[in-house]
């Protein structure tokens, strides 16, 4: 997966105000390994189970270092977790 040909950057963005929405009064937030994880899932749903990550554009994306990327699939996208 080139994640800029396809991936929309706008849905992205979207995805991540819908998940720092303010609920009632408070601002709900997700961790960034929990953004990463997620937004991986649904590249992968997307894509019938399978993709290539180019993560210094999903880092990009997410307004994070690359090496979050990688800690995020070695730690959660193992064949123990399928």
């Amino acid at each position: 997966m080139v994640l800029s040909s396809w991936f929309s950057f706008a849905k992205l963005k979207s995805k991540i105000r819908k998940l720092t929405a303010p609920v009632g009064k408070e601002v709900t937030t997700m961790r960034i390994s929990d953004l990463v994880a997620q937004t991986i899932n649904d590249i992968i749903d997307e894509q019938d189970g399978a993709a290539e990550i180019r993560r210094n554009e999903l880092a990009t994306a997410l307004g994070c270092v690359p090496s979050q990327i990688n800690y995020v699939i070695t730690s959660r996208f193992t064949p123990e977790q399928g």
